[in-house]
């Protein structure tokens, strides 16, 4: 499989924490929803912090105010090749600038709960808040240190 199928297919299966998601883990297993990972093939976990992607956000604004910039200053190099007036590339270039702001602005980091199972590392929550995440990285911290020692242990379950 390739390295972009991997991603998108990761990402796919990623459960959101905003959505009131049942998040369980016991001696046995993590559950998230209704997946199910058991404990015993977790070799790798961790809290990891996502960069929001801002090249599209940014694109669309630089390319709105360079618009603004032709409109304002009556460059209409775009009217040769199309019938463009300026109060048309004025109001494109507005439009066009606002939504690459609000792109940039409502792009937020996210911390996500990476597990490798086996060979393929996937990421099971994901979650704006890093409290919320990081409680089910200690549980699961918890719980795998049981399992290890060889101790019973008692099922933490919440709903986040």
């Amino acid at each position: 499989m390739s390295k972009a199928y991997n991603y998108f297919y990761n990402h796919a299966r990623c459960i959101d924490l905003r959505k009131n998601t049942p998040v369980a883990v016991n001696r046995f297993s993590l559950r998230v929803g209704n997946r199910v990972y058991p404990l015993d093939e977790i070799s790798k976990f961790g809290l990891e912090q996502t960069v929001p992607n801002r090249i599209p956000g940014a694109t669309m604004l630089i390319v709105g105010i360079a618009l603004l910039t032709m409109a304002l200053f009556h460059f209409n190099y775009l009217g040769h090749y199309f019938s463009i007036r300026s109060e048309m590339l004025l109001c494109i270039s507005l439009a066009l600038s606002l939504f690459g702001l609000i792109l940039l602005c409502r792009n937020r980091k996210k911390y996500v709960l990476k597990v490798v199972l086996g060979s393929e590392e996937m990421d099971v929550v994901a979650s704006p808040n890093k409290n919320q995440v990081g409680r089910i990285v200690n549980a699961l911290s918890k719980e795998l240190d049981k399992v290890q020692s060889g101790s019973a242990g008692r099922p933490y379950t919440w709903t986040i």
